[in-house]
């Protein structure tokens, strides 16, 4: 046991490497495990701990999981650190993914917060590499209007410059190529193969199931089954 308010460890391993804590398991079964637990408080079962586990007993991969307890409730597993790096939050299985979030259904799993200012965003990205920007994305999150607290949110993509393409607006508006570049009432979507869409009068389209009447009212019907 330790006794008094300070302690010290140092010493050297087999390797030669400098050992401070060392907390060891001489089982190398799967799920073997060793912990070291702290508490703030006089319940045994309220504490948190940082908990070394052996998930396999072929080469020995370790896991490091983190508890923590709520009120009045015993500690548990909250975020596990995988063998392989991979961050596990609310789960301990590993889905292959570098981050893996499980949480209460219906309910935000990431937050991500803005500033006050209207058109600041937060934002999703990726790139090529850590320090190439090349081959970029991004999903925004858009303060539209800080006063009346309306949120957007758009899709940039790029070379190593993101330009919004895609947005969405706080009223369900839909805007290609421009912030604001949503249309008109009664406006229809034209493609314009690789590059962004855009908003054209009914009128200005030839063919499809419509009449295109510059203003003009149209009188009596049709019949047969073809029609000039």
């Amino acid at each position: 046991s330790l006794t008094g308010t300070t302690a010290t460890f140092s010493g050297t391993n087999a390797g030669g490497d400098v050992n401070g804590l060392l907390l060891e398991n001489f089982t190398d079964a799967t799920n073997s495990s060793v912990t070291l637990t702290m508490r703030a408080s006089g319940n045994t079962v309220r504490n948190v701990y940082l908990k070394a586990i052996n998930t396999s007993g072929s080469g020995e991969p370790q896991d490091l999981a983190f508890g923590t307890n709520s009120a009045y409730a015993a500690s548990s597993e909250k975020m596990r650190l995988t063998s392989g790096g991979n961050l596990l939050l609310g789960t301990t299985v590993d889905s292959g993914a570098k981050l893996s979030i499980s949480g209460t259904a219906n309910t935000k799993q990431i937050g991500l917060f803005l500033a006050g200012a209207n058109g600041s965003y937060a934002a999703i990205g990726a790139q090529r590499t850590e320090t190439n920007i090349y081959a970029s994305s991004e999903i925004r999150f858009i303060n539209e209007n800080n006063s009346s607290g309306a949120g957007a949110m758009s899709f940039g993509t790029g070379l190593n410059t993101i330009n919004e393409r895609l947005r969405i607006t706080s009223t369900g508006g839909i805007a290609f190529g421009g912030a604001t570049n949503y249309g008109t009432s009664g406006q229809l979507l034209k493609s314009n193969a690789n590059a962004s869409p855009t908003w054209v009068d009914a009128s200005t389209v030839i063919g499809g199931p419509y009449l295109p009447l510059a203003g003009g009212t149209l009188t009596g019907s049709l019949t047969g089954t073809t029609a000039t």
